[in-house]
């Protein structure tokens, strides 16, 4: 059931509006920390379906949203097509000259988000991360502010997964349960793919010596992958901890000793995290999925909260990937198309933004996938 209410209402979700519609389609797309949107086709004799108006539409997580029509029009076919985004995209509205918070918790740095709009906006949003970062928004959209591709925005200085219920969103740490999917032989049949192409089982690993610009390699030189027999050969990479090195400073170790056993814990943790692995990702059909005969083995996918982690059994181990975008039918109420893409693992110092976060643990970062567009 799909209702529509007047632009300006207080609109309650128990409440049926100014009418209800009866679509011949209506999917609703979301993608991780970004685009949360409606389309929907209904009968060109339409007349509610005017911009800014609200539709009410069953969701996947959190039951039923609220979406704010931004266009309308003819289509070939001869229907009407109605597109909406969530009422999150509201703050798109709103307009922030200076906000810039300094080593704060996501928790503050989303407090100074909302302090320093131009008007109090009816969207609100907070953040359980602890973690201290900085940003500097000047001059910039609240939505660009918080999950903008630019490195400014919080979702890539503090991380988190951006969780949308109506009016209320929270960017938090969340700690999901793993959707099992255990494959035969052909993983092409569930519309995934296992990419070679990044895998590494032979690693050459260096930090700083005491001089604080020669390298340092291990007298071993290499570590190997536990899997590096499962190629025809080797794939080397080397790989630079700028952050382990030998020194009197803060954090340095004492003696090359040290620093050789954190050179080779740090490589040993590249293979935990699955560098010796295949890459899974692709858009599983959840339609087409039904008629394979791996199907029973994915089943789990129907019921999947987004944006939960998946585990991709392969050849006997698993890759961690996790669910990166969905389409979801709001008139049958399941999804039709889920979005599988790799966790990216980045050891040591990386991005400024998470430099001494970084460096002294395995993070996991979600890989871009491709956006998808609603039907």
């Amino acid at each position: 059931m799909i209702r529509i209410f007047e632009k300006g209402d207080r609109e309650n979700t128990t409440d049926f509006g100014i009418g209800l519609l009866n679509p011949y389609s209506c999917i609703v797309h979301e993608e991780k920390n970004g685009d949360f949107s409606l389309s929907m086709e209904i009968n060109k004799e339409d007349t509610l379906c005017e911009a800014e108006r609200i539709l009410l539409a069953p969701t996947p997580k959190n039951s039923v949203q609220k979406f704010r029509i931004y266009d309308t029009y003819q289509t070939v076919t001869g229907t009407k097509a109605v597109l909406a985004r969530h009422i999150f995209y509201d703050l798109m509205d709103n307009f922030i000259e200076a906000a810039h918070p300094t080593n704060f918790t996501g928790k503050q740095a989303m407090e100074r988000l909302f302090n320093g709009l131009q008007y109090e906006s009816a969207i609100t949003g907070s953040s359980n991360i602890t973690m201290r970062n900085t940003a500097y928004w000047d001059m910039i959209n609240p939505v660009d502010a918080l999950i903008g591709e630019q490195d400014n925005s919080f979702v890539n200085r503090w991380g988190g997964t951006l969780n949308r219920d109506n009016r209320v969103f929270t960017i938090n740490d969340e700690s999901l349960t793993p959707i099992n999917i255990i494959y035969g032989k052909n993983l092409e049949d569930l519309g995934l793919h296992a990419d070679i192409t990044e895998v590494v089982t032979r690693i050459m690993p260096t930090g700083i010596r005491a001089d604080g610009q020669s390298v340092l390699k291990l007298p071993e030189r290499y570590i190997d992958s536990p899997r590096i027999g499962d190629y025809v050969n080797p794939k080397i990479q080397h790989k630079h901890y700028s952050d382990i090195r030998v020194g009197e400073n803060e954090g340095d170790y004492a003696t090359e000793e040290e620093a050789f056993a954190a050179i080779r814990e740090r490589a040993e943790a590249e293979f935990k995290a699955g560098i010796d692995l295949p890459k899974v990702s692709g858009m599983v059909s959840i339609i087409d999925l039904a008629s394979t005969k791996e199907y029973a083995n994915a089943k789990g996918l129907e019921k999947i909260i987004p944006f939960s982690p998946v585990r991709v059994w392969f050849q006997g181990d698993y890759v961690e990937a996790e669910m990166q975008a969905y389409d979801y039918n709001a008139l049958s109420q399941r999804y039709e198309n889920i979005t599988i893409g790799m966790k990216e693992r980045y050891i040591g110092e990386t991005m400024e933004t998470q430099l001494h976060q970084l460096a002294k643990k395995v993070d996991l970062i979600s890989d871009a996938i491709s956006s998808m567009k609603g039907v």
